[in-house]
Formats: C-alpha cells, sequence, structure tokens
C-alpha cells in the first residue's frame, strides 16, 4: 500500500482507533492509520521478527457482517497471494483479529498512484507511457497465467513505488474484483458491492464485461488500453454524465483517434492504442505480453518531444483575441531620450514621397561602382506633368507624384532601389543587372503602368501615366557612380526628345526586347490572385483574416506574393516582408525586428518629433532608440527578451502596437515567407498579432511547404488555434495544367516554335512545378538547346538532351558556367547559410579580395545568387534554398566541418570585439556543432538555448540543448569523474569547465521542469547539483537547490521541494540574491498552501511580500498580495483577505497584465463570497470573467462560471447556478481539465440538492469525489466529503455519513482552517443526533459556535454580519433540531 505525502489521518480522543498500538498474532506492531475506505482501513505495522515495515489491511466492524465483503476481501488475497510478479504487490500474511474481522499484510509501498501522476501532468510523454504500461502488461500477464483476471485496471490501481536507491517499480494493487478463468466464464460481472456503489469502474471495463458475458485475459487487455490511451492524451475515450451512458459507449461507439487529441503521437503507437480497443475480442492482443511487445516495436517510432506543440502559456492562452491595441499608454518605463528626427544634410528620404532620395542613390551608385561591380540605372520621366498640375492644381500634382513612387517602389520589390531625383524624375538601380535584363525588365513595367489608374479618390475613372525611360549600365558607360548619373540625366533628356513615351538605350530596336527570356513570367495563378485582391479588400473594410499559402517546394507561393504587391503597387500600402530560414533566426524576434526596422526608420526621418509622437505615442522613445540608432537591435533584444512569460507578453503587446501603428498609418501587408521553419516562440506572436488586430488594417499572409507540414508542425498547431479565435483563409497552389505549362513556356519565349509533344513530355518531367520548369528552361538556354533564329525562339524535341531528373541536378547544371574557382567559393558561401557576407567570406576562404569579388559577381550574373541593397555591409543571398543546399552539399564532409569551423571562429572573433556574442550565440553554436568543434558549441549552444528558454521558444531551447548535450557528451570531460555522494574526483577536470556543464545543465534541468519532462530534468539537475561544489560556485549551488524544488513541487514531493528551497533559501540570502530569494520565498508559501498548512503558508508569503517590496519587484509583489489574500481567506480572517485582494489588484493594474488582473479581482470575490456577500462577490466574478474573455482562456472561463454558479445557489437561484456549472462542466470536458470538471460536478450537485433532485445530486457528488480525491487542492476534497455526508444524513445513514467526516479531518486537518472545520463540526453533530447520542452533538455544536463568533469578528468591515448568517444557516438549523430552539 501507499503513504501519500498528506498528514496523515488524525484519530479524535472522543473514539480512538482501538487498533493502534496493538500487536496481531505476536508477530505485528499497528503503528499508525495509512488510509480508510469504505469496507477497509489500511495501517503500517512493524513486523517485529524483521524489523520492517509491511502494510495491514483490516476490514472495518461493518463491513464483517457483509457477506458480500467478505467474499471480495478473500478474493483479493486470494488471487494477489498466487501471483509472484516485481510488479505485483506482494502478500505476506492472512488472519483473522480477535473480534473476528479478517486482515492481510502486505508490502508496504512509497510513492504515487498513476492517477497521482496524471493529475500532475495532465497526460504523460510517449517513452514514460509505455515503460510504465510495459510494466503493467509483465504483471498482468503473470496473473493471466495464474488463471487470475483483475477486471478491474485503472490508473489508481497502479502504483508508482519510490525505492530507497531512488528509482521506481511498477506495482499493480487491488485484486479484490478478481476472478479464475473458469469462475470469469459463467459470472462476468461478480456483483460484489460497497455500501450499494458498483464495484469496477465503467470507463475501464471491456465491452464483453458491459454486456455480461464471458470474460477471458482479453477483457484486461482492453482495459489496459483505456489506461494507455488516457496516458498519452489526458482522457479516457469514453465519458458521459452517467454510467448507463458511459457503458453504451463502451459496447457500441468507436473512440476518438488518440492524435486527434495528441498531435505528438507516432502513427504506430496510435496504432496499438487502437487495436487493443477493438470491440471484438479476437481482433486485440490476445495476451498482455503481445501488448507490451506492440508497445515495444512502436517506441522507436515516438518522437520524443517537450513541446506542447502550439499550446497556450500558462500566463496567457494563445488562442484568444485580445482588446484593440491603443497607443496612449505603454506598460513599462522608457528612460528619457531625445527622438531621433530627420538630420540635416544627412536625410536619406524624400519629404514629398518617402522613397529614398537623390543622396542616397548617389551613395549606392558609388559604392557598387566603385567595386566594380555590373549595375544598370532607369532614368524615369513622369510625362505631362505641367498639364497635371495646370488643370487640377500643385496639390494633385504631388498627390500624382506619391502615388507613382510607390507604385514603382513595389513593382521593383527586393530586385533594386528606387528614388526621387526631384521634379517628375525618379530613378530605378538594378545592381547586377546586364543591359538587356535591363530593358526587359523596363519594358514589363511599362506594360504594366499602362493599366494602371492614379488618384480615383481625387479623379473619376483615375488618370492614366505615361513615362519615358533611358537605361544606362556600368561600367559599359561609366566608370564612377557620378558619371553614371551625369550619364543618365543626359540620357533621360534624350529619351524625351527622341522617344518620349518610350524606353531609351544605345542601339535599342524592337528585336532587342525580345531576344531575353522572360524567365519571371506569371501563369495560372489568376484564380488565387484574385482571392488575394478579395482579401485584401475585406482587410481594407476592417474584416480581414491572416491567409496562408500552401504548396510543396516550387510552386510559386513567393511568385504569387510578388505579383500580388506589383498589382497594389501605385496605392497607399505598406508592405514587409519577415522570411524564415531552416537554420532557424538565431535571435528571438529577430525576423520580426527586421521586418520592421525600414519602415520605422522611414517614419521618424521622414516626419518631425511632434508627428513622430503623435502616430506612436508613448512609444516614440523607445522606437528612437530601438530602430534608429547603432546599437538599436542590442537595445532590442535587451528589452525584449525574458525569461518570465508575463514579460514575454509585454514584448508580444509591444510588436502588436507597432505593427498596429503602421497600419494605423495606411494599409499594411505583412509576408511571412517559409513559415513552416518559424519557431513556436514566432508562430505564438503571429497568432497573437492575428488575434490583436482584428478589425485593423493589417494583412497577414503566410507561405509554406506542404512537404513539410506534418501533423506534429508546430505550424499545424498554429492553424488549429488561430481558426478557433479569428479564422484564416487558405490558398493551396496545385501543380500547373499542360495547357497552363505551355502558356508558361510561350509567355517565357516570345514567338516560341515548339512540337506539342516536348511540352508534354516537360510537363511531365517537372509535374507542373513551376520553379523546375522555369530551372529546366533556363539550363536548357545556357546549354544553346533552346535557341534564338531570327525572330523566333526554337525548342527542339528533347530525345537528345537528358533531363535532370531532381531540382538537384538541375540546380547543379545551373553552375555550369561558373568557373572551378567561383564554384568553390560559392560553395564555401554556403556554409554561411541563405545570406552572406562579403567580408565573411574573404576571411574564411583566405583567398585574395580581388578572386572572391571576380566569384561573387559571377555568381550574381548568372542569378545564383542576388544583392541585398538594403543591408549595412555588402551582403548577398542565394536565389533559392535548394540552391544553397546544392551548393553545401557539393563539399565533401571534411571540406564543410573545417569551413563551418572558419566561419565559427571568425564570427567568434569578430563578436568579442564587438562585444555582441551572446547575439550571435545561435549562429555560433550552429557552425561550431557542424564543425565538431564540441568545446565552444557546448558554450555558445548552452547560451543560445537558454536565450531562446527564456523567450519561451522552447523548440529552438531543445534544439541548441541538444546540441550542447552533445558537445557534452563528445568532449568526454566527466568520464573519469567518480559521481559518489561522498567522493567525487574532479582534479583533472578544469574549474571553467564544470562551471559551464554545471550551468547547462541547470538551465536545461529548469526547463525541462517547465515542459513536463520531469525525469529527465532530474538527472540534469542531479548533475548540476555534483558539480556545483567542486566548481567553487556557491551561488550556482543555491540555483540548483531551488530548481531541485522547482522538480519536487512539480511531482507533488512538497516535503521534498520545501527542504531544497530552505537549503537554497540559505545560499541565496549570503549571495545577496534578493530577487531569486523572494521567488523562493513564494514557492515555500505555494508548498506549505499545498499541503495545507495555511499558516505557515500565510507566514512565507508575508516574507516573501516584504522582500520584493523592498527590492521594488512589482510582479513578485502582486503574486504574494493575491497568494496571501487566498490564504486569508481559507483560513477565515476575511477582513485582512479583502485588504490583500484589494492591493493585489492595484498592484497588477500598475503592471497592466489583464490576466493577472482577473485572477486578483476573482480573488477578491473569493474573500467576499466566502462571507456570504453574494451579491457583490458576484460583481468581481462578473468583472474577472469578462476580463478572461477578452484573453479567450477557457480555463479562467471557466472557474468564474463555477463562482458564480456558487453564489446563485447561495442565493437560492438554483437554476441559474445550474445553467452556469453546466457551462462550466462543459468548458472543463472540453479543455480536459479533470480539477475542474470535479469543482464544477460538485457545483452541479449542491444545485440538484437545493432543487431537492437527491438522486442527481449524490450522482455529482460521488463523481466530484472520485475526481477530487488525488488533487493537491485538500479544501476541494473536503467540501465533496461534506455534501456527499449530508446526503447521507438526509438518506438516514449517519454511520457512512459520520465516516466521510473523520475522512474530512484527516484530510484537512490545520485547525486554522476554519471555514471547513465549523461545517465539519456541524456535520459530527447532526450524525451523532441522528444516531441519538446528544450529548456528542451538543459538544459539536459547542465547538461549531465558537469557531463561527472568531470568524464573525474577522468579517470584512463593508459585509453586513446578515450576511454572513447566510453562510451559517446550517448552524443554525442544526442548533435548533438539538435545543429545539
Amino acid at each position: 500500500m501507499t503513504e501519500r505525502e498528506s498528514p496523515p489521518m488524525e484519530v479524535t480522543d472522543d473514539q480512538p482507533d482501538p487498533l493502534l498500538g496493538m500487536t496481531v498474532d505476536g508477530k505485528y506492531r499497528i503503528e499508525r492509520v495509512l488510509g480508510v475506505g469504505g469496507m477497509a482501513t489500511v495501517y503500517a505495522a512493524v513486523r517485529l521478527q524483521i524489523g520492517d515495515t509491511a502494510a495491514i489491511k483490516v476490514l472495518s466492524p461493518e463491513s464483517k457482517s457483509v457477506p458480500l465483503a467478505v467474499a471480495r476481501f478473500q478474493r483479493e488475497v486470494r488471487a494477489a497471494a498466487r501471483i509472484k510478479h516485481p510488479n505485483v504487490v506482494s502478500i505476506y500474511d492472512f488472519g483473522t483479529l480477535p473480534d473476528g474481522r479478517a486482515y492481510m499484510v502486505m508490502e508496504y509501498i512509497t510513492g504515487e498512484s498513476l492517477r497521482e501522476e496524471l493529475k500532475r501532468v495532465g497526460r504523460l510523454v510517449p517513452e514514460r507511457a509505455v515503460a510504465i504500461m510495459t510494466s503493467v502488461c509483465a504483471a498482468i500477464h503473470a496473473a493471466h497465467q495464474e488463471g487470475i483476471l483483475h477486471r478491474d485496471l485503472k490508473p489508481e490501481n497502479i502504483m508508482l513505488a519510490r525505492m530507497r536507491d531512488g528509482g521506481e517499480v511498477v506495482k499493480v494493487v487491488d485484486f479484490g474484483v478478481a476472478e479464475l478463468h473458469e469462475q470469469a466464464a459463467t459470472s462476468a460481472m461478480t456483483k460484489l458491492t460497497e455500501y450499494g456503489l458498483m464495484v469496477g469502474t465503467p470507463h475501464y471495463m471491456s465491452p464483453e464485461q458491459c454486456r455480461s458475458e464471458p470474460l477471458d485475459a482479453r477483457s484486461d487487455v482492453y482495459s489496459l488500453g483505456i489506461i494507455l490511451y488516457e496516458l498519452l492524451t489526458g482522457s479516457v475515450p469514453f465519458n458521459a454524465r452517467t454510467v448507463s451512458a458511459v457503458i453504451i459507449q463502451q459496447a457500441t461507439e468507436a473512440p476518438r483517434r488518440p492524435r486527434d487529441l495528441n498531435p505528438e503521437l507516432s502513427w504506430a503507437l496510435e496504432h496499438v492504442v487502437l487495436r487493443a480497443l477493438e470491440k471484438d475480442p479476437a481482433r486485440r492482443p490476445q495476451t498482455a505480453a503481445e501488448l507490451a511487445q506492440d508497445l515495444q516495436l512502436s517506441l522507436t517510432n515516438v518522437r520524443a518531444t517537450g513541446s506542447f506543440g502550439f499550446s497556450a502559456p500558462p500566463a496567457r492562452d494563445t488562442t484568444g483575441s485580445l482588446p484593440p491595441v491603443t497607443f496612449g499608454s505603454t506598460s513599462e518605463h522608457l528612460t528619457p531620450r531625445s527622438l531621433v528626427v530627420r538630420r540635416s544634410g544627412t536625410l536619406r528620404y524624400d519629404s514629398l514621397t518617402g522613397i529614398r532620395n537623390l543622396t542616397f542613390l548617389k551613395q549606392e551608385v558609388e559604392s557598387l561602382v566603385a567595386a566594380r561591380r555590373t549595375a544598370s540605372l532607369l532614368l524615369v520621366g513622369v510625362d505631362g506633368m505641367k498639364a497635371v498640375n495646370d488643370r487640377f492644381g500643385y496639390t494633385v500634382g504631388d498627390s500624382l507624384l506619391r502615388e507613382l513612387a510607390h507604385w514603382l517602389r513595389e513593382h521593383v520589390g527586393e530586385l533594386g532601389i528606387v528614388a526621387r531625383l526631384g521634379g517628375d524624375e525618379f530613378a530605378i538601380l538594378l545592381p547586377g543587372n546586364t543591359a538587356a535584363d535591363t530593358i526587359v525588365f523596363a519594358d514589363r513595367m511599362k506594360q504594366r503602368l499602362a493599366e494602371q489608374r492614379f488618384l480615383r479618390a481625387e479623379v473619376t475613372g483615375g488618370l492614366p501615366v505615361q513615362v519615358t525611360i533611358a537605361v544606362v549600365v556600368s561600367p559599359d558607360d561609366a566608370v564612377t557612380g557620378v558619371g553614371l548619373l551625369d550619364v543618365g540625366g543626359q540620357a533621360l533628356a534624350a529619351a524625351k526628345r527622341q522617344v518620349p513615351g518610350g524606353i531609351y538605350r544605345q542601339g535599342l530596336d524592337e528585336s532587342t526586347l525580345r531576344a531575353h527570356p522572360n524567365f519571371n513570367a506569371f501563369v495560372g495563378r489568376e484564380r488565387e490572385l484574385h482571392r488575394l485582391r478579395e482579401m485584401f479588400d475585406r482587410t481594407v473594410a476592417g474584416r480581414g483574416q491572416p491567409v496562408l499559402v500552401l504548396g510543396p517546394t516550387g510552386i510559386g507561393k513567393t511568385r504569387l506574393l510578388q505579383e500580388f504587391r506589383r498589382q497594389l503597387a501605385g496605392q497607399e500600402v505598406t508592405f514587409l516582408t519577415m522570411p524564415f530560414y531552416e537554420a532557424g533566426q538565431g535571435t528571438p524576434y529577430k525576423s520580426f525586428y527586421d521586418s520592421l526596422r525600414g519602415s520605422l526608420q522611414l517614419l521618424l526621418e521622414a516626419n518631425e518629433p511632434p508627428v513622430v509622437q503623435q502616430i506612436l505615442g508613448p512609444l516614440a522613445e523607445r522606437v528612437s532608440l530601438e530602430f534608429a540608432t547603432e546599437d538599436g537591435f542590442l537595445h532590442f533584444c535587451d528589452s525584449v527578451q525574458s525569461e518570465n512569460q508575463h514579460e514575454r507578453y509585454l514584448a508580444f503587446d509591444y510588436m502588436v502596437a507597432l505593427y498596429a501603428a503602421l497600419a494605423h498609418q495606411q494599409v499594411t501587408v505583412l509576408f511571412v515567407d517559409d513559415a513552416h521553419f518559424a519557431d513556436e516562440l514566432s508562430l505564438d506572436l503571429l497568432a497573437y498579432l492575428a488575434r490583436s488586430t482584428v478589425g485593423q488594417r493589417l494583412m497577414l499572409v503566410l507561405t509554406a511547404r506542404t512537404e513539410v507540414l506534418t501533423e506534429q508542425h508546430p505550424l499545424r498547431n498554429w492553424m488549429r488555434a488561430v481558426n478557433q479565435s479569428v479564422g484564416y483563409q487558405s490558398l493551396t497552389l496545385e501543380p500547373l495544367s499542360l495547357e497552363e505549362s505551355t502558356a508558361l513556356l510561350h509567355t517565357t519565349f516570345p514567338s516560341l516554335k515548339v512540337a506539342g509533344s516536348t511540352v508534354a513530355r516537360l510537363h511531365a518531367e517537372t509535374r507542373g512545378n513551376p520553379f523546375f520548369l522555369a530551372e529546366i528552361l533556363r539550363h536548357l538556354v545556357q546549354t544553346q538547346h533552346i535557341v534564338r533564329q531570327e525572330d523566333s525562339w526554337v525548342f527542339p524535341p528533347l530525345t537528345d538532351v537528358s533531363l535532370p531528373p531532381s531540382v538537384v541536378e538541375v540546380v547543379e547544371a545551373s553552375f555550369s558556367r561558373l568557373s572551378p574557382t567561383a564554384l568553390e567559393l560559392l560553395s564555401q558561401a554556403a556554409v554561411m547559410g541563405m545570406d552572406f557576407t562579403f567580408d565573411l567570406l574573404v576571411e574564411v576562404t583566405e583567398r585574395p579580395e580581388r578572386e572572391v569579388l571576380a566569384a561573387v559577381e559571377e555568381g550574381l550574373a548568372q542569378g545564383i545568387i542576388t544583392e541585398l541593397t538594403e543591408a549595412e555591409e555588402d551582403s548577398y543571398r542565394f536565389r533559392h534554398g535548394t540552391v544553397q543546399k546544392v551548393l553545401y552539399n557539393r563539399l565533401n564532409r571534411r571540406r564543410r566541418r573545417t569551413t563551418h569551423a572558419a566561419v565559427g571562429y571568425a564570427l567568434e572573433k569578430a563578436t568579442t570585439v564587438t562585444g555582441r556574442s551572446s547575439r550571435l550565440a545561435g549562429e555560433l553554436a550552429f557552425h561550431f556543432y557542424h564543425a565538431a568543434e564540441y568545446l565552444p558549441t557546448l558554450r555558445y549552444a548552452a547560451l543560445a538555448g537558454t536565450h531562446a528558454w527564456r523567450s519561451w521558444a522552447i523548440d529552438e531551447a531543445l534544439k541548441f540543448y541538444g546540441w550542447a548535450e552533445e558537445a557534452e557528451r563528445r568532449l568526454n570531460i566527466l568520464v573519469d569523474v567518480i559521481f559518489d555522494e561522498k567522493q567525487a574526483s574532479f582534479d583533472n577536470v578544469p574549474v571553467e569547465q564544470l562551471r559551464l556543464i554545471a550551468d547547462f545543465n541547470l538551465n536545461y534541468g529548469q526547463m525541462l521542469i517547465h515542459i513536463g519532462r520531469l525525469d529527465e530534468a532530474e538527472k540534469k539537475l542531479q548533475l548540476a547539483q555534483t558539480l556545483a561544489r567542486p566548481s567553487q560556485d556557491e551561488h550556482l549551488r543555491g540555483k540548483t537547490l531551488a530548481a531541485l524544488g522547482e522538480l519536487c513541487e512539480a511531482r507533488s514531493e512538497y516535503s521534498s521541494a520545501l527542504l531544497y528551497c530552505h537549503q537554497s533559501l540559505e545560499i541565496l540570502r549570503r549571495k545577496g540574491d534578493k530577487r531569486a530569494e523572494a521567488r523562493t520565498m513564494a514557492m515555500i508559501g505555494t508548498l506549505y498552501d499545498r499541503l495545507g498548512q495555511f499558516a505557515r503558508a500565510a507566514d512565507a508569503l508575508e516574507k516573501a511580500l516584504a522582500l520584493a517590496r523592498a527590492i521594488r519587484d512589482r510582479q513578485i509583489e502582486a503574486i504574494a498580495l493575491r497568494e496571501g489574500s487566498f490564504v486569508r481567506a481559507r483560513q477565515g480572517l476575511f477582513a485582512t483577505a479583502v485588504a490583500l485582494a484589494k492591493e493585489g489588484i492595484a498592484a497588477v493594474e500598475r503592471l497592466s497584465d489583464p490576466l493577472a488582473l482577473s485572477i486578483a479581482t476573482s480573488i477578491l470575490g473569493f474573500a467576499l463570497r466566502s462571507q456570504g456577500d453574494y451579491e457583490t462577490a458576484i460583481g468581481h466574478f462578473q468583472r474577472a470573467r469578462q476580463l478572461t474573455q477578452d484573453l479567450n482562456r477557457p480555463r479562467s472561463e471557466c472557474i468564474e462560471l463555477t463562482n458564480l454558479a456558487e453564489c446563485h445557489i447561495g442565493l437560492g437561484e438554483s437554476s441559474l447556478a445550474l445553467d452556469k456549472a453546466q457551462t462550466a462542466l462543459d468548458i472543463a470536458l472540453r479543455i480536459g481539465n479533470r480539477q475542474l470538471e470535479g469543482l464544477a460536478t460538485l457545483t452541479i450537485g449542491r444545485a440538484y440538492r437545493q432543487r431537492e433532485e437527491l438522486g442527481a445530486a449524490v450522482v455529482c457528488f460521488q463523481s466530484a469525489l472520485k475526481l477530487l480525491s488525488s488533487i493537491s487542492d485538500r479544501a476541494a476534497e473536503c467540501d465533496a466529503l461534506l455534501a456527499l455526508a449530508d446526503w447521507h444524513c438526509l438518506d438516514r445513514h449517519p454511520i457512512e455519513a459520520l465516516e466521510l467526516m473523520h475522512q474530512a479531518l484527516a484530510v484537512l486537518p490545520d485547525e486554522t482552517a476554519r471555514p471547513w472545520q465549523w461545517r465539519i463540526a456541524v456535520m459530527l453533530a447532526r450524525c451523532h443526533r441522528l444516531l441519538r447520542q446528544v450529548d456528542v452533538a451538543r459538544t459539536d455544536l459547542e465547538k461549531a459556535r465558537t469557531i463561527i463568533e472568531t470568524l464573525r469578528s474577522n468579517l470584512d468591515p463593508s459585509v453586513p454580519p446578515d450576511r454572513f448568517a447566510r453562510v451559517t444557516r446550517a448552524f443554525d438549523e442544526e442548533w435548533a433540531e438539538v435545543y429545539g430552539q
């Protein structure tokens, strides 16, 4: 049997247990009570001959007169004694006491039941579940081999025994309803009863057991399947409000697929579960051993992960909607700092149009030409501007220039830079483009511009715009930047004279426009483009939803968005781009920062400070600090990264406010490219952004590859969460049809001559993938298989041309025109990632700068890479991820490793100089890990993992910590270390390395606690504790002890947790870490409260409060205030509780945390409800509920509905109470929270009791007691016991009620739990009155009256005494019954 962590039951002086201290049969001395059940009591006893402890189970005095109870007891003894297996509790002895009661002596177990672990963690990771169930299967198989069926398998009957060496052994207990096979064949359901209740649990019974059919071993296999299902999903497959309904479901309905409830499960494991749950026994595993074997085989397919998927963080649910973002307040204090404003002589933006100006363009052109890079310049003049100004006025003319400027910028996109030269002239700089490419680009742009109409709001039908374009190229036309601009100006003047409205280039003719294929053709996506435009229009109208564009690699997702962007060119739209990469973003929030930086810099530089202040409000100073200074990103990182969940959501609010500010200025479209590479933190923020900007003019568009979107992928969870809150629109791009592939070819090659069979062959080879098709066509042009002859393109049949079988080969073929040196250098650049800088490539390759420059120019010329013109450094990006991967894989393993090492050490050197190593920790870890440089891998991966965890990017943290763990293992630092508690040898290990490993294991262990992987966390923290002393870092040891306390608290091992926390507290005080000390003290208070020791809890929380105030930590102060209020209300110190709750609300309001405000408001309502002031309490609960509805937190919604229902019961409004409690129960069932389910069920029972529907009430009370019996909140269990005792008294069964009250005293023995103590005393008086023990009843009532007077003296002054009288009505009624008054 098991000794729980809760205090043992106390025996009153009036009725002492006569067995305590008794020696049974001269062999066993009974020491204490372990537990009391309906038919028996279990004691701890000393075996006198051996000296160890055993458990003795003794039938109750009432049970010995019930033959069926005695029969069940004997059956349990016989069954368990026959089974000899390490996973079955051992039976030592059996006998009869002098008074005739039967007893048995069994193995004494310390630990917890599987049900208790489930209550604590919700559900188990697959490895843990399989390990436990394999042991259970072994035990049940051993029973079956003895001819015994268990027939009552459930988590309560599976114990997780803790051994002295710290190990764990699974034990199956309670064979009280077991039967021999031959007996089961004739009697499927033995109708042994226990005080009128059915033996066995319908939720775990097999269909044949529900139908009273003959049973065999396969019935137990089905029950094992139910348990396995519950371990993996957190809920049983069949659940209903009545027993009969559950039995019907078991016999007739198919279970819901486990992966619907837990997408992290593998298909193989789900198959094992569903096979065990087959209705037909012949289709199940035929033995428990076979089920165990299936589980072991499936384990290799289970993806071990601590990820909660896209689950709701504890501090704020990410599946809800938030209040509209406001700009009039900020959630944190900003240091006064001057706004970054426009600087005289250094403006980079044109004041009229907001695009780049001539000053900026000169710098960019000069740098390109000086670096001897190919660059094309388009000079664009607007024709007829004088006529527009004369007709409509200069204001309209300026508006036309602004619209045209934005149209040009959006049409060009990331291909180049658009600047205004002055007047009606613009310039477009296209780095890397040849003259032919630029001419084709100019021609396409003119065609699109001819289709546009501008100034639709000012002019009916809008105005068409005609432009004249001149094209100049460096180095062909000029060798300096200034010279190129001068030549361009002369060319534009010549163009206006010679070809107004046309394209001017020396030697240009019409054939030139047709001599270059258009590999950027857009075909076959008109329907999707129309849908995007519709969604954009809905966004403008305030009815937008996120858009998710899906499709396989190369299907044209990014190209579709480029075309969408070009269609909107000329409108007042802000476009933001946020790409994600496979290697991760390194620093949390970096992708968001990069997407905002350009637009915010423009806003800061193009506007005067008062305008910026008006747009951004109090955020203006912070934005100027973080987005317009050289070290702005460092300030940004410092402000948004935190290990605290509350501060994480403050960072979310800040980011949302920035996007909302841009959207408030004009419609904003945020493109999130390759969202399948986004980490969970980024997806959390994107979901938060979607919900927080409902109704605003922000259009969120994401692209993702379908081939990587498994059911377990984080983006799938994002899709589900967003769909449940604001919804989203999905566009799935399909492969091009044969007709569309044909159209693409003819658009790419004007006047193409090609056979239909050749097109069909090409379509079949590419499977209609636009990217693959374009790459193959590019390759065929380069190899001159497709050639231009006179005025047309000729595409001969493909019979003599071998098409590459895959994209990799296609991309490899596109490298054929690169020189060997360029190919080698670009392959090394691919090691750096999708993006790389020129300087880093020079340093890593150790090649002359001229040689590297030549290779880069080759890559630009061949379209292998593109230049990132907006970057501060000379930076480049591979045109596609496939290109980068193919180049990377060209290097042999040794070369890749050495290049990774070179990149890593070069970055480390640079960060050492700038002091920014923490910023690039993720990138450094990536390179050192792939370089097999394990010591720096350990250092930077541990640092990157900690940064990611503190930002709650759990998947990123797990990746980095995994790298650090592997590095630690590979280094073999601890191979020779002796891990003995008394002696440990660390002589050969440098102290710095010990500290590094200890700190890594500490942080990793703390994160594993937060994600529920407790066994792994224990190993990490034990190692950190072992290394803390030799590392000579006492502060580290203190933090490790505190983490071990967190681990024990998560396991409900509260006594051990207290020990660790007190040890940690002593060290933290010596080291002067006040914040950690306050946090640990608050945890100590929580632990005492969990243990039902309210007085100690209150004292610890008072100390935490004082310390938090001393160090001015508002968050810990708010926690201590509200938790202190809760504890004082549970003690009956109502006035103090109300005062603390009000202080807590004030503290939370300063933090601007709506969730914390909701909790504090709810606790104030609890304090008032406890005093009978139901009317005022309802107001607070309704306010708390409104706050939680705004956050869309179903858990909090459920709590507040239950609180409101309790108030309605207090007011006698049972119908309202029943309605709200039933809604709360529905929510609890939906979210799978068994604690809330128990509380709501108990409240429903009370409502039925008030309506005098006693049958329904007792069913609810029994169900609630079963749910709440293993929950750490002992007060709730006590409430259920009181309710059930009340029913027994109504049913004239005072003995049963009396037994329940003794159990209640054992559950909540704390004398300061006054609100429960007086109710227990009243119920005891009622029982004694019914038993005609009037004197004892009067004693009970006197005790209750004394407690009530104490409570009345502690009422809050705002609560009228007559309202408290509503709480004590039961006392008044019983007093009248006993005294006749």
